[in-house]
Order: structure tokens, then sequence, then C-alpha cells
């Protein structure tokens, strides 16, 4: 399930920063930089949603 959510969030954040046109760490035509950012993000939520069934 987090591999999932990485690779979501990774596709979200390449498309935040297509639409932004902000070069931050690309790779090639990839904006790796937003990809990361977004793939981390989704990635603190999954957990963190996760974590509020165990209570």
């Amino acid at each position: 399930m987090m591999m999932i959510l990485s690779w979501v969030g990774f596709y979200l954040g390449h498309l935040l920063g297509t639409s932004w046109d902000i070069q931050f760490l690309m790779i090639g035509s990839v904006f790796g930089g937003f990809g990361a950012l977004g793939s981390l993000l989704f990635l603190f939520l999954g957990n963190w949603i996760s974590q509020l069934d165990e209570l």
C-alpha cells in the first residue's frame, strides 16, 4: 500500500511542478524535486491515517 501511495504522490508532485514550471532537482524532463516532496507527503499522510485506525 505504501508503494502505491509513494507512486501517486510522486506523480501528483510531478504534475504540480509541471503546472508551476519551477525547475527543482530536474531529472531530464521529470520534476524530481516536486515528485520526491509529493511522495514524502503522501507517505506521511498515509502513515498518519493508518495509525488513526488503531486508536
